[in-house]
C-alpha cells in the first residue's frame, strides 16, 4: 500500500487522457465518453471506467476536465499517466511498465489494467428506435441577384436609320486599336501567313481588352504586352511590315475616296472609329483586312489612336471629314446617322448626347449615356428626362447621382425637373429611414414643408444623434409645436449615461449653428444646454464643448456663462486602468442569443435563432417580439430597421424588420458567401458564393427596398469571398481569397465603385489565423502561436497574437493570450479591435486600443460556447449562448447594459 504525498493535480494540467468514471452507472459514463470524443480518441475498459486518450496533449483547468486528468510522466526511459504528481521513490515502489496508468483512489496509488483492444463507441449508440423523418426537395436553389444590363449596340439604340455595315471597316478598326508602330519594310507576303497574323492579332487583343485597374492607376508592363514587343521585332527582322501597311493604306484610300466623292453611305460603311483618349504603348497591329459581320459601338474602353502609320496630318484629316459629314447629315435631317458620327466616329459621346437630347431623341440619348458609362449623374438626367424615373432612380442610388444630376437639371434651366427629382430622392432617403437629410432636402421646397415637418417628427421620435439634430432645428425653427419641442429637449439635456451626453453634444452643435433661429424658447433653451454641457466637460472634449458654447452664449443672451465653464484635465491614454468584467456560470438567461444591436433610446436588437427577433428596453425586458429567425442581423445606420438572416443549407432566408413600427415581413432568399453587417437602409453589399469549387464569387449592391433580391450594381469576378465586407458611407472593404493564395483586401471608394487598393495578406508561421477589416481600411490578424516541440490543433496556440496591417502603419504584435486558447473571431473598427478567445470554462473577449497597442480590457463569460461581438459608434456588444447580452462604453469601459434574456 503507497500512499502518496500529493493525490490530486492542480492548476492547469497538460493531460493526455481521462479517466471517466462509472459512479453514476455505465449509461451516464458512457454519455460522457461521446460527449468528449473526436477523431483519433481510444477508449479502453478498465475496473474504475473509461480510459480516454486524446489524439494530442490539451492544456486545461482542473475545474474544466471532463474526468479524471491523467497527465504523461517520465520514469527510467519509461512514461506513465498519473492522476497526481508522484514522486520518484512512489514510482519506484510500483515499478510500472511503459503506457501505465497510475491512479490515487481513496488516498492509496493504484495501476489499472486496460482493456485490448479498445471499445468501440458506435457501438453505444442504439438506432434501434431511430426513424428517418420524410422530407421533400426544396427545388432549384434561389437566383443570384438580377441586374439589368444596359444596351450597348448603337444601332439598336438608333434604330435602323443607319446603311449597313462593311464587315471589313470592323477588321481596320480593331487594328488601328492595337496599333502605333513605326514605319515597317516588308516584302509582301500572303496566304495562311495573313491568317495566322490576324489570329495572332486578334488574340492579342482580347487579351489587352480584358486587362483592367482601379482607378486613376497607372498602366503596367504585361506579359501580354512583353509578348507583343517580342512579335514586333520579329517582323522588323523577316520584313513582312510594308506588306501589312501596303494592305492598310489600300483601305484608307479608298475611304477618304468615299468622302471626296460625296458617297456619305458608302463613306460610313467603311469608317473607322477614331478615338479622342492615349492610348498605351504603342504596338504593332498584327491582323490585316477581313470580312466581319457588323459594324458596333463598343463601350468596353478599347479606344484607337492615331497609328498604323497614319501621321498627324492624315489623323486630322479624317476628323475633318468626319466632322463635315455630321454637319451635312444634320442639315438633312439625317440625326440618328448624325448622331453616329459623333458617338462611333469621332468618340465624342457627350456632344452625341447633347445633340440627340436636343433633337428630342430622349430615350436615344439616356441609353447612349449609359451604354457609353458617361457621368452617373449625366445618366440620371437623361433618363429622367426621357421619362424613364425607374431607370434614373436604380442609377441615382446605385452611383449616388442624384445631387449631380439636380445639379445638371438646375443648371440647363430644368428646375421642375430639378424639383421633382430632389423630392424624389428625399421620398427614397426616408423611406430607407434617413429622415434627416430627407428634411434638409425638402425643406426649402415650400409645397412639401408638411411632408418635412413630418419626416422630421418621425426623425424626433426616433432618438439618436440624428433625432437630436433634428430637435434642435424645430426648437429654433418657430413651428406651431415648438413648445412641444422645446419640452423634450429639457428631457435630452437631463439625460444620463454616454448615449445620453452624445445626443445632448449633437443637439447643441445643431443649435449653436441655428443663426436664424426664433421664439420665445429659444434663450432659456439655449443657457439650459450651456449649463448642462459644462456637467459633461468631465467626461472629455473639453475643446468642443468650448468652441459650440461660444456660439450658445449669443443665442442665450448671457455673456456671464462663460465664466461657470470649469477645467478639467482628463486622464492620459497610459494611466487608464484596463477594465475586467466577469460573468459567472450560473449568471445566464434562458434564450441563446445569436447577434446583437444597439439602438436608439436605449433599446437593443437581439438574434434568438428560430425563436425569432426581440426589441428590448434599457431595463431588458421585451418591447417586442417579431417572429422572423435570425442568426445575424444587418442594422441600418440610423438603427430603425434591420435585416434578418437565418441559413437555410447553402442558402440565407432574409427578412425585413421595420423597428420603429415594430413590424416585420418576410423578403427573399439567397445564395450569399459573405455580407456587410451594416446597411444605409436603402442598398445593402454582399457577395454572391463561388460559381463553381476553386471559382470566384461576385461583389453586389443590393436593393433593400426592392420586392426582390435585385443587384443596383456588380463586381464581377473578385475572388472567394471569406465572409468579410465591411463599409461605411463613402468606403467599402473587402476581404478575400483565392485558391491556395493568400488573403486580399480590396478598397473601393464608394458610391463610384472605383478600386483604390488592392494587396495581399499573409501571416507566416501560424497554427491558424482569422482576418478581419474595418471601413476605414484597417485590417487585424488573429494569430495563434504554438511550440514546435508540441503540436496543438489548429486555431489553438500557446501565444495569441493580433497584428494590424493595412492603410496604417503595420504594429508589432499585441499579444491577448495564450496558454491553449483558440481563436474564435476578431473584429476592428475605428481605433478599436476586439479577439473572442475560447477555452475549456468558457470565453474571453479582449479589447484592444490599437493606434496605443495597449489591451484595454477584457469580458470573461464562463460557460459561454459561442460568442458574438460588434463594434458600434464607440461601444462593443456582446452576446453569447447562454443568453447574455451586454454593452461597454469604450471610453471608459463602463457597463451601458447588462441583460438576461428570457
Amino acid at each position: 500500500m503507497i500512499r502518496p504525498c500529493r493525490i490530486v493535480h492542480q492548476g492547469t494540467v497538460e493531460c493526455s487522457a481521462f479517466l471517466v468514471a462509472t459512479t453514476f452507472g455505465d449509461a451516464a459514463a458512457r454519455e460522457r465518453v461521446l460527449e468528449i470524443w473526436t477523431r483519433g480518441t481510444t477508449v479502453h475498459k478498465t475496473a474504475r471506467g473509461y480510459l480516454v486518450r486524446t489524439p494530442a496533449r490539451t492544456r486545461r483547468s482542473i475545474d474544466a476536465m471532463p474526468g479524471m486528468p491523467l497527465v504523461e510522466v517520465a520514469f527510467r526511459g519509461t512514461t506513465v499517466l498519473a492522476s497526481a504528481p508522484l514522486e520518484e521513490r512512489e514510482l519506484e515502489a510500483l515499478a510500472p511498465h511503459t503506457g501505465a496508468v497510475l491512479i490515487v483512489r481513496s488516498g492509496e496509488l493504484e495501476r489499472l489494467e486496460v482493456s485490448t483492444p479498445p471499445e468501440d463507441p458506435s457501438a453505444w449508440i442504439d438506432l434501434t428506435e431511430w426513424t428517418c423523418s420524410p422530407v421533400e426537395p426544396l427545388g432549384e436553389p434561389p437566383p443570384p441577384p438580377a441586374m439589368p444590363a444596359p444596351n450597348e449596340s448603337i444601332r439598336d439604340i438608333l434604330g435602323g436609320a443607319l446603311p449597313p455595315a462593311l464587315p471589313e471597316a470592323a477588321r481596320i478598326a480593331e487594328a488601328i486599336r492595337s496599333a502605333g508602330s513605326d514605319r515597317l519594310v516588308a516584302p509582301g507576303r500572303t496566304g495562311s501567313l495573313a491568317s495566322l497574323l490576324g489570329a495572332l492579332g486578334a488574340l492579342m487583343s482580347r487579351w489587352r481588352g480584358s486587362r483592367h485597374g482601379s482607378g486613376g492607376a497607372s498602366t503596367r508592363s504585361t506579359w501580354v504586352d512583353r509578348l507583343a514587343g517580342w512579335l514586333t521585332r520579329q517582323l522588323y527582322r523577316v520584313r513582312l511590315g510594308e506588306w501589312l501597311a501596303q494592305k492598310h493604306a489600300e483601305y484608307l484610300s479608298n475611304l477618304l475616296g468615299f468622302f471626296d466623292r460625296g458617297d456619305l453611305d458608302a463613306a460610313l460603311r467603311h469608317a473607322i472609329p477614331l478615338s479622342n483618349k492615349e492610348g498605351g504603348t504603342p504596338q504593332l497591329p498584327l491582323s490585316v483586312p477581313k470580312a466581319r459581320t457588323e459594324l458596333a459601338l463598343s463601350f468596353g474602353g478599347t479606344t484607337s489612336a492615331p497609328s498604323l502609320g497614319l501621321g498627324p496630318d492624315l489623323f486630322g484629316e479624317l476628323r475633318r471629314r468626319y466632322r463635315a459629314a455630321f454637319e451635312k447629315l444634320e442639315r438633312q435631317g439625317r440625326i440618328e446617322e448624325a448622331a453616329f458620327v459623333l458617338a462611333e466616329l469621332l468618340d465624342a459621346p457627350e456632344e452625341a448626347v447633347a445633340f440627340l437630347e436636343r433633337h428630342r431623341r430622349l430615350e436615344q440619348a439616356a441609353a447612349l449615356a449609359e451604354g457609353r458609362e458617361l457621368a452617373p449623374g449625366l445618366v440620371v438626367r437623361q433618363w429622367f428626362l426621357a421619362g424613364n424615373r425607374q431607370r434614373a432612380t436604380r442609377i441615382a442610388v446605385a452611383r449616388g447621382a442624384y445631387a449631380d444630376a439636380i445639379t445638371r437639371l438646375e443648371r440647363s434651366g430644368q428646375h421642375e425637373h430639378a424639383r421633382t427629382l430632389r423630392l424624389s430622392w428625399a421620398e427614397r432617403l426616408a423611406e430607407s429611414g434617413n429622415y434627416a437629410e430627407a428634411v434638409e432636402l425638402s425643406w426649402s421646397i415650400e409645397a412639401c414643408r408638411a411632408l418635412a415637418v413630418h419626416w422630421l417628427d418621425l426623425a424626433i421620435d426616433r432618438g439618436g444623434v440624428a433625432g437630436a439634430r433634428m430637435l434642435a432645428k424645430k426648437v429654433a425653427s418657430g413651428l406651431p409645436d415648438a413648445a412641444d419641442a422645446a419640452l423634450r429637449a429639457h428631457e435630452l439635456l437631463t439625460a444620463d449615461g454616454s448615449e445620453g451626453r452624445s445626443e445632448r453634444y449633437a443637439f447643441a452643435e445643431a443649435f449653436s449653428k441655428r443663426s436664424d433661429a426664433s421664439g420665445a424658447h429659444v434663450e432659456p433653451i439655449g443657457r439650459a444646454t450651456i449649463r448642462s454641457l459644462y456637467g459633461d466637460v468631465a467626461h472629455g472634449n473639453e475643446q468642443g464643448i468650448r468652441n459650440v458654447t461660444g456660439a450658445l452664449r449669443k443665442l442665450a443672451q448671457d455673456p456671464g456663462l462663460s465664466a461657470d465653464l470649469p477645467r478639467f484635465d482628463p486622464p492620459a491614454a497610459g494611466d487608464r486602468q484596463p477594465f475586467r468584467h466577469v460573468l459567472r456560470h450560473d449568471d445566464r438567461g434562458t434564450s441563446e442569443v445569436f447577434d446583437a444591436a444597439l439602438l436608439p433610446r436605449g433599446r437593443s436588437l437581439v438574434a434568438l435563432g428560430e425563436a425569432g427577433v426581440a426589441i428590448l428596453g434599457r431595463d431588458g425586458k421585451r418591447i417586442a417580439q417579431l417572429d422572423q429567425p435570425a442568426m445575424s442581423l444587418v442594422v441600418s445606420d440610423h438603427g430603425d430597421r434591420a435585416l434578418a438572416l437565418a441559413p437555410r443549407g447553402e442558402a440565407h432566408r432574409i427578412a425585413r424588420i421595420d423597428v420603429a413600427g415594430r413590424r416585420s415581413e418576410p423578403w427573399c432568399e439567397g445564395e450569399l458567401g459573405g455580407f456587410a453587417r451594416t446597411f444605409d437602409g436603402s442598398t445593402w453589399i454582399a457577395s454572391t458564393k463561388p460559381r463553381s469549387n476553386g471559382g470566384s464569387a461576385d461583389l453586389v449592391l443590393i436593393d433593400a427596398l426592392d420586392v426582390g433580391l435585385s443587384a443596383l450594381h456588380r463586381v464581377d469576378g473578385i475572388g472567394s469571398i471569406g465572409g468579410v465586407i465591411s463599409r461605411s458611407k463613402s468606403r467599402c472593404e473587402v476581404l478575400t481569397t483565392v485558391p491556395r493564395g493568400p488573403f486580399a483586401a480590396l478598397s473601393f471608394e464608394l458610391p463610384s465603385w472605383t478600386l483604390r487598393g488592392r494587396g495581399e495578406l499573409i501571416e507566416h508561421g501560424s497554427n491558424g489565423q482569422l482576418w478581419a477589416c474595418s471601413s476605414t481600411g484597417v485590417y487585424a490578424a488573429l494569430v495563434a502561436r504554438a511550440h514546435d516541440d508540441l503540436p496543438l490543433p489548429p486555431l489553438v496556440g500557446h501565444r495569441i497574437e493580433l497584428l494590424i496591417r493595412g492603410e496604417c502603419r503595420a504594429s508589432d504584435p499585441i499579444v491577448v493570450g495564450g496558454d491553449g486558447e483558440s481563436l474564435r473571431h476578431v473584429e476592428v473598427e475605428g481605433d478599436w479591435a476586439t479577439a473572442i478567445l475560447g477555452s475549456e470554462s468558457g470565453l474571453r473577449v479582449v479589447v484592444v486600443s490599437w493606434r496605443d497597442r495597449q489591451v484595454r480590457g477584457e469580458i470573461v463569460l464562463e460557460g459561454a460556447g459561442r460568442a458574438s461581438a460588434r463594434l458600434q459608434g464607440g461601444f462593443l456588444v456582446v452576446c453569447d449562448t447562454l443568453g447574455r447580452m451586454l454593452a461597454i462604453d469604450l471610453a471608459n469601459g463602463d457597463l451601458t447594459r447588462n441583460l438576461r434574456v428570457t
